[in-house]
Formats: structure tokens, sequence, C-alpha cells
């Protein structure tokens, strides 16, 4: 009879990659802690920077104002991604995603916070298709949708470390060094992406 044919190891499935897949594969992970981190905590900071009274007003404006930046990044940095290399996109939007949490992490009042929420979100909004434009140029077409799978699960890896980081920041510094340490892992982002870079 025919012998079974062994299925290869795990190790064997990864043959044939790109080493750019790896430092890929992490920024899906540290843009999801980033862009989490400071999430469960912005209505403290509303409340800190415009007062008890109106913070649950405040908080849903900022909110849509960050959803709104957010939409015409899906629309315009798409678009730019398409015509342009991943990393000329992804790059300012990564600098100007740190400097815009740390705006948020000083602001002095609510415009000035709701403000940098939006130019936050509309940064940060155009890393993700980056991040895929550049994965797919590294990927085998024949194993793209496996591992954009595994960016996605990665991406919930990174919000689920957001959630235990944001909460021992706080705890530890204040809700002010949760922003300040967002703005840090958007930072992060810029030597993996370069060093990612160089495989695509």
């Amino acid at each position: 009879s025919a012998e079974t044919e062994k299925k290869p190891g795990f190790f064997a499935s990864w043959q044939g990659y790109s080493w750019g897949i790896w430092p890929l594969l992490i920024l899906f992970v540290v843009m999801g802690m980033a862009r989490r981190l400071d999430e469960p905590y912005l209505a403290i900071l509303v409340e800190k920077v415009g007062g008890t009274a109106n913070a649950i007003k405040y908080t849903g404006w900022i909110c849509a104002l960050a959803a709104l930046g957010g939409l015409f990044s899906g629309i315009l940095i798409g678009k730019l991604c398409d015509r342009y290399s991943p990393t000329k996109i992804a790059l300012p939007a990564t600098i100007l995603a740190a400097c815009t949490m740390v705006f948020q992490a000083y602001a002095v009042n609510v415009f000035m916070l709701g403000s940098a929420r939006f130019f936050h979100f509309f940064a940060a909004g155009g890393l993700e298709p980056a991040f895929q434009t550049l994965l797919s140029r590294i990927s085998p077409p024949e194993k793209r949708g496996t591992l954009f799978g595994i960016a996605s699960s990665l991406r919930m890896f990174g919000i689920l470390l957001a959630a235990i980081l944001g909460g021992g920041v706080i705890f530890l510094a204040g809700i002010n060094a949760v922003f300040l340490t967002s703005g840090v892992l958007f930072l992060l982002l810029i030597p993996i992406m370069l060093y990612a870079k160089k495989y695509a």
C-alpha cells in the first residue's frame, strides 16, 4: 500500500517566506496595542480636561470627531497606498499619530483634545491599509489569504496586550502616561517597518 503522506511540520510550513514576514507580523501586534491602549480611558481624560458636568457630552462629540477622521483616512490614504510605496505613506502617518497622542496627553481643553483626536484617527487609520499592502508585496500569492488571517489575529492579540498594559500604566503613572505610552508604541512601529521594507 502507498505510504501515508506526511503533513509538513510547523517550521516546514513557513519555508519559502521572506524574512520580512516576521517583523511585518510583529507590526500588526504593536499596531493593535498602540491604537487601542488609550481607548478605554478617553472618558477619564475628557473629564479631567473638561470637567465632570459635561463629560458625557464631550466624550460623545470627541468620539464622533475621531470616527470622522478615520472615515477620511480610509478614503484618502487607501488611494495613496495604491499610488505610492506603503512605507512612504505609513512613515509620516506613524509620526503624526505619535505626535497627536502627545497633544492629547497634554490637552488643556476639550477643543484641543478633540482636534488632536481627529488628526490622530486620520493618521492611524492609514496604517492598517499601508501594512496590508506591504504584507501583500512580501507574501507569496498562494499564501496571501493565510497571512492576512494571521495578521488580523495578531492585531487582536495586540489589543489584548493593550488592555493589560493600559491597566498597569494608569495604575502606576496616571491617565496622561497611558496616552504617552501609546505615542511611544507608535514610534516603535517605525524601525520595525523600515526593517520589513528591505524585504519588499
